[in-house]
């Protein structure tokens, strides 16, 4: 059964209490989370689609330093 939680820090509270049995979250940013709240505490164990999720990032065409590392930052996560 599926239990909408307002947040998502809620539904991670909620994991770690043992009151859910998992949490349902988008790939990146359930990594992000993983790796600066709770690392070590929870883990990510199955992906339940093998799409992508879309990205992109808007910059001034002047400034080419931010584009090429923001380029090869994509490049990374893809």
């Amino acid at each position: 059964m599926l239990i909408p939680i307002e947040n998502t820090t809620l539904a991670l509270e909620r994991l770690k209490r043992n009151k859910v049995n998992g949490v349902v979250y988008n790939l990146i940013g359930a990594n992000y989370i993983m790796d600066h709240y709770v690392r070590g505490k929870l883990k990510i164990t199955t992906c339940l689609s093998e799409l992508l999720s879309v990205i992109s990032f808007g910059v001034n065409p002047d400034n080419t330093a931010l584009n090429s590392i923001l380029h090869e930052a994509l490049i990374y996560i893809s």
